[in-house]
C-alpha cells in the first residue's frame, strides 16, 4: 500500500511498538466503555493512534472528520484530537 495513509488505534504494547517502529504516535485518553462503568466512577484509559503520516499530511482527513457526528464518548474523545 505505497502512498496510503494508515492510522491505527489501540492500546500500546511491544508488538504495536515493534511492528509500527517510527510510526507518529498520539496518545488519548478515552472512557471505558465496560459494562460495569456505572459502578466505577468512570474509569480512563490510555488510547494510541500510530499514523504512518504526518500532520502536514492531515488537512483533507480533517474536512471529513469534522463532518462526522460522533455517538459515544470514545469517538468524541478520539475526535477532539483529530480536529
Amino acid at each position: 500500500m505505497e502512498g496510503a495513509k494508515i492510522c491505527i488505534s489501540g492500546y500500546n504494547s511491544p508488538l504495536y511498538e515493534e511492528l509500527y517502529k517510527g510510526w507518529r504516535t498520539i496518545d488519548i485518553e478515552v472512557p471505558v466503555a465496560a459494562s460495569n462503568s456505572q459502578l466505577v466512577d468512570r474509569a480512563k484509559r490510555v488510547e494510541r493512534l500510530w499514523l504512518n503520516y504526518g500532520p502536514e499530511e492531515e488537512m483533507g482527513s480533517r474536512v471529513h472528520v469534522q463532518k462526522y457526528k460522533p455517538k459515544t464518548a470514545r469517538e468524541r474523545a478520539l475526535l477532539k484530537v483529530l480536529r
